[in-house]
This record gives C-alpha cells, sequence and structure tokens, in this order.
C-alpha cells in the first residue's frame, strides 16, 4: 500500500491522500497492521490527518504432494479380471459386475399432463369457433 495522510476512514474503508496527491480508498481487514509515527495501529485508531505507512503482505498458496499415498479400488464397471497366476500376494480381487436393469421398469407418469393438454387445446378450439361464428 505505501505511505499517505488518512483524508477519510470509516469502519474498515480508509482514504488515503498519496504522496503524488492522488486520494485513494482502500478497504482493509479489521486485523490488517498500519504505522502510525513507528508505532503499530489498526483501522480503528486511525483519524483524519494521521500520516500512516502501510505494507501489503503476500503470501503465495503452497502445494504440497505426497509421495507415498497409495490408491486401493476400482472402478465402477469395471470388467478387469487378472489371471489367478498373475495377482501377487494380497492383491484386491476384481469387483462384481454391476447388477443388470430389471426387465419391466416401474411407472413414474400420470395422465394429468395429458388431461390439461386437452383441456387447453379445447379452451382455444372455443375461441377459434366463437371467433367465426361473430363474424
Amino acid at each position: 500500500m505505501g505511505t499517505g495522510r488518512v483524508w477519510y476512514v470509516m469502519g474498515t474503508s480508509v482514504i488515503l491522500t498519496l504522496p503524488n496527491g492522488e486520494n485513494k480508498q482502500y478497504n482493509v481487514k479489521s486485523d490488517y497492521k498500519f504505522t502510525v509515527n513507528g508505532s503499530p495501529a489498526t483501522v480503528f485508531d486511525l483519524k483524519p490527518g494521521m500520516v500512516v505507512a502501510a505494507e501489503k503482505i503476500v503470501e503465495e498458496p503452497t502445494v504440497e504432494f505426497a509421495t507415498n499415498a497409495r490408491v486401493v479400488g476400482q472402478t465402477p464397471g469395471s470388467q478387469y479380471t487378472a489371471p489367478a497366476s498373475a495377482a501377487p500376494a494380497g492383491a484386491l480381487t476384481p469387483a462384481k459386475a454391476p447388477a443388470a436393469p430389471p426387465a419391466k421398469l416401474p411407472k413414474t407418469g400420470s395422465p394429468v399432463p395429458l388431461a390439461s393438454l386437452l383441456g387447453l387445446l379445447f379452451v382455444g378450439g372455443s375461441f377459434v369457433i366463437r371467433k367465426f361464428r361473430r363474424q
């Protein structure tokens, strides 16, 4: 962030007048530390006219890889079968094949949508017939 003079402060929003004369607004976290006259201060300690110094500390995320991880298992529906002589001691046996779907699927629909569609068609037809009768 740099240095500047506090022009306005409200809650965690601070407007600083930078050394080049530009006003810039910052929304800072409540635990952000400023330096005022060599002593630390929070955003709630700031008052208009104070000269503050602030430093933005950026921490890069770290990524760690585990090299000793073992994945055990098999994907669903896998059809791999290893020969009995080729399987090492303690190896996993392949998963059973998934069960076949039932011969008859359950009834999930109803005739209500068809009845409402027919009702809509009849109402539309009555409007068409009424229009032609009045002519």
